[in-house]
């Protein structure tokens, strides 16, 4: 083989790892098929992610801690019906002992709590069995935001992407993108395993 041919060969294998890529990621995200190879992350990826502004989280957290759901922290995010059931509760714990593990790094770390509701809530409904459980809530995790949302709004934009919402938990990145899930066969351990290398090679949060 001459000189000239080994040339040739040699620049089209360049050019073409970029296509290669490019087919590896479209079988990938539309067969499965690379799936589970060489995979890292013990949650399940969210694909593509969804932008947590579009589920139009109220805050129903006390006036003292407002927040916007914007700030550019990694967010844990537990998903509930209008109560938290004994499913729900543990999720909380949960998520409270990975933030709590983080140490020094928990300040990079936000949770937040979101019911799902038919009919938004507001702050004048004191006396509802609701505003009861959030109370509790607050007492027990003083350091989580507390939301509610649409149940049908966040059901049409996680469809297909995350099988039964309830007391499942969302993880999403500083720029507000929900990009992982994780179920309740998952350990603390293996969420705090994901969360402490996202940490490791984030640029952001």
């Amino acid at each position: 083989m001459s000189k000239q041919t080994k040339a040739k060969l040699l620049l089209t294998s360049i050019l073409g790892l970029p296509i290669l890529g490019i087919v590896a990621a479209y079988l990938s995200y539309n067969t499965g098929i690379f799936k589970n190879i060489g995979r890292t992350n013990n949650g399940e990826l969210i694909l593509p992610p969804v932008d947590l502004q579009v589920l139009k989280l109220e805050s129903l957290s006390s006036n003292d801690r407002p927040t916007t759901f914007d700030d550019q922290t990694w967010k844990l995010i537990v998903l509930a019906n209008d109560g938290c059931d004994k499913q729900c509760q543990q999720q909380l714990y949960l998520t409270r002992q990975v933030h709590i593990a983080l140490g020094k790094e928990a300040d990079r770390l936000e949770r937040i709590f979101i019911s799902l509701n038919n009919t938004p809530l507001t702050h004048n409904k004191q006396q509802s069995e609701f505003n009861k459980v959030v109370n509790v809530i607050m007492k027990l995790h003083p350091k989580i935001n507390i939301a509610s949302t649409d149940k049908e709004n966040i059901e049409q934009q996680l469809k297909n992407k995350v099988p039964e919402l309830k007391n499942k938990i969302l993880l999403a990145d500083p720029l507000g993108n929900i990009m992982m899930y994780y179920t309740q066969q998952h350990s603390g351990k293996e969420i705090l395993t994901d969360i402490k290398h996202l940490l490791k090679v984030s640029r952001v949060g």
